[in-house]
């Protein structure tokens, strides 16, 4: 499981295959969206509600996958008591002809003076 500093950016790298498990073309991606949740409340993090990240928002999409930068500013703890949190990242993307989603939990750890 990844680990991340509370405060600090994150970069995800991510795959797109199609249910036959070819890679997805980037020119083919219709839709990517990326939501970011507390998992303890299950509350959305920032402005990460389905978020458009087709090459926007951090997000780069290349044949068969790409990459996502999370800024320090939604990495940050929601709780003002724990050492750490568990947060979700759920990537959902659509072409013509289908729908896939994928998952990633992470730590964020709570940075100490």
């Amino acid at each position: 499981m990844a680990e991340i500093r509370a405060g600090s950016s994150s970069k995800f790298t991510f795959t797109l295959t199609d249910a036959a498990g070819v890679a997805v073309p980037a020119v083919a991606v219709v839709t990517l969206t990326l939501s970011l949740i507390n998992v303890d409340t299950d509350a959305a993090i920032g402005l990460w509600t389905n978020r458009n990240v087709l090459n926007v928002n951090g997000g780069t999409v290349i044949d068969g996958g790409g990459t996502i930068t999370i800024p320090g500013s939604d990495n940050a703890m929601v709780s003002t008591t724990a050492a750490s949190e568990l947060h979700l990242a759920v990537l959902k993307f659509t072409t013509a002809t289908e729908a896939g989603s994928g998952e990633l939990t992470f730590t964020v750890e709570r940075v100490h003076a």
